[in-house]
């Protein structure tokens, strides 16, 4: 089963692994590609997360963003995104940002001061009023009192 959505995935991700990243985009993108006939086929969060990561390498950051956002909606959990998030808003220029998702992965991690460092310096770069700079006060609220 050469097309197998599933197999295509293992594929693309062993290309990213190898260094590949061009030959990995390629099967990433083609095992979420819809099959024919259509069908409402769930996005795979690995194959999200995996382009996601490779056009972050080809420095393609909308599309990373793109994609790495995605990820995070579906797997809010999942700590690594935040990392990913974080170094892309950086390379970026973005610091309020890129200060918020480090510190939303450091406090998944249990790393208390270093989340609280990372999401101090997000309140003092993002705009008033963002969304994201009203969750990191909350954040230096919380961690600033102990609460993980």
């Amino acid at each position: 089963s050469p097309g197998e959505p599933g197999i295509v995935r293992e594929l693309g991700v062993s290309y990213f692994l190898a260094g590949k990243v061009d030959l990995a985009i390629d099967c990433l993108e083609s095992s979420l590609s819809p099959p024919p006939g259509g069908g409402g086929q769930k996005e795979d969060l690995m194959s999200l997360y995996y382009l996601g990561r490779a056009y972050q390498e080809k420095a393609d950051f909308p599309k990373a963003l793109n994609l790495l956002q995605k990820v995070r909606k579906e797997a809010p959990d999942f700590g690594d995104v935040y990392h990913r998030l974080g170094s892309i808003y950086g390379r970026m220029g973005n610091k309020g940002l890129s200060h918020f998702y480090f510190g939303t992965y450091f406090k998944l991690r249990g790393d208390r001061n270093s989340a609280l460092l990372h999401y101090r310096t997000a309140v003092e770069a993002l705009d008033r009023g963002s969304p994201e700079r009203s969750e990191a006060q909350r954040e230096v609220n919380g961690l600033s009192q102990g609460k993980m």
